[in-house]
């Protein structure tokens, strides 16, 4: 294992070693969504970003829910 980065959320810091990631990339490693999207906004990667977050679902109101008891 080799150590390719950090990342603190609580202060929005990133540290990634952008010439080892794109070496482990060419040996056939894959980059999960939200690293890819790292990647992506410090432009070491050409391509769109990907949607990461759940898709919400339409809530019921409370007549429905009733309904469905």
């Amino acid at each position: 294992m080799e150590i390719v980065g950090t990342y603190n959320p609580k202060a929005g810091e990133t540290n990634f070693k952008i010439d080892r990631i794109q070496y482990w990339v060419s040996k056939g490693a894959q980059l999960s969504d939200t690293m890819h999207n790292f990647m992506v906004h410090q432009k070491a990667i050409e391509g769109k970003k990907i949607n990461v977050l759940p898709k919400k679902k339409p809530t019921l109101k409370r007549k429905e829910l009733k309904a469905k008891k």
